[in-house]
């Protein structure tokens, strides 16, 4: 009699780890998302940045007309100089932290979308891979990865194919007692052969 199958869904192998260099798993999906999140980042910081960068301005020239009447000419010259290179450094120290703010919510996004991408992939070829009979193939999402349900879920049906296969495997191995015509029993042995490929 042969022995019941796996009933809980099988630790599968995680063969593709995550990798820097493996994030992008499906451009089409991930790169939309990813750019979207850098459009927003980067128009939102263009308004934010232009109002702080307005501010400082407006501040700076209030400043400078208070000053006008307490220096030289030749001081309050110095004095806009030194405001006008101010205002510059807040321009480009906004510009720093923008660019850094996009790249870090892009990278961001890059690795959330590769959450949700990498079981799409895996879902996929699990499925190809059971279609053709080879349910050793399938594999659970890794860990960290978005859907573990599904990927729970799969595999439980893939055990009960696998448990299914097992009984009419048995059923086949019983019939190998009879006497059968030469021809139907070479069928018979295919059919067992191809039975057992699926559940090794």
């Amino acid at each position: 009699m042969i022995a019941n199958a796996e009933t809980r869904p099988q630790t599968a192998r995680q063969p593709n780890q995550r990798r820097l260099r493996n994030l992008l798993i499906d451009a089409h999906f991930q790169l939309p998302w990813v750019g979207a999140i850098a459009v927003l980042t980067v128009g939102l910081f263009l308004v934010l940045g232009a109002v702080i960068v307005w501010q400082a301005h407006t501040a700076s020239a209030a400043i400078l007309d208070g000053l006008n009447a307490l220096y030289s000419p030749d001081d309050a010259v110095i004095m806009q100089e030194m405001f006008t290179s101010s205002d510059h450094g807040v321009l480009i120290g906004l510009s720093a932290a923008g660019a850094t703010l996009v790249l870090l919510l892009a990278a961001t996004g890059l690795v959330m979308t590769h959450k949700v991408a990498g079981p799409m992939v895996a879902l996929r070829s699990s499925l190809a891979a059971v279609a053709a009979g080879q349910y050793s193939r399938a594999r659970a999402f890794r860990q960290g990865d978005a859907f573990q349900s599904v990927s729970t879920d799969m595999l439980a049906m893939v055990n009960a194919l696998k448990d299914r296969e097992r009984t009419e495997l048995a059923v086949l191995e019983g019939l190998r007692e009879l006497t059968l015509p030469s021809g139907a029993r070479a069928a018979l042995n295919d059919l067992i052969a191809e039975k057992r490929s699926r559940v090794e």
